[in-house]
């Protein structure tokens, strides 16, 4: 039986199929930082801070805890720690809410925190099927 035909709708405007071999172009990454624009030291500054920070709080947390930390980001006066499940972000909650004075005392352009859960990329052992 052969396939009915597509159905007319004025909110999807009608695309031609493209072409075999007239594949967009592929984006470099230069281009898309230059779109953006952000400079390759801003980028540096930015994971200068993230370093900064996984130090900091590296000193201060239980290795065990630390651990579960998947990213670490200041942006705007908030500072976002992203935990790798809903019950370690639970846990670095209430470390962090004991951190916070000292936190606050040494930088006092951060306003707030949060926590925010971020689970670690997958690992892939061999093809996928």
């Amino acid at each position: 039986m052969p396939k009915p035909p597509d159905r007319y709708n004025k909110a999807r405007p009608f695309r031609a199929p493209t072409p075999v071999g007239s594949a967009p172009k592929p984006i470099n990454l230069s281009d898309l930082l230059a779109k953006s624009k952000i400079s390759g030291r801003e980028v540096s500054q930015l994971s200068d801070r993230q370093r900064y920070w996984r130090d900091f709080l590296g000193q201060r947390l239980q290795e065990e805890l630390f651990r579960q930390i998947t990213g670490i980001v200041e942006q705007e006066g908030r500072l976002s720690v992203f935990a790798s499940s809903p019950a370690w972000s639970a846990r670095l909650r209430f470390a962090m809410a004991e951190l916070w004075p000292e936190v606050s005392a040494t930088h006092a352009a951060l306003q707030t925190w949060v926590v925010k859960v971020q689970p670690k990329a997958a690992e892939t052992w061999g093809a996928r099927t």
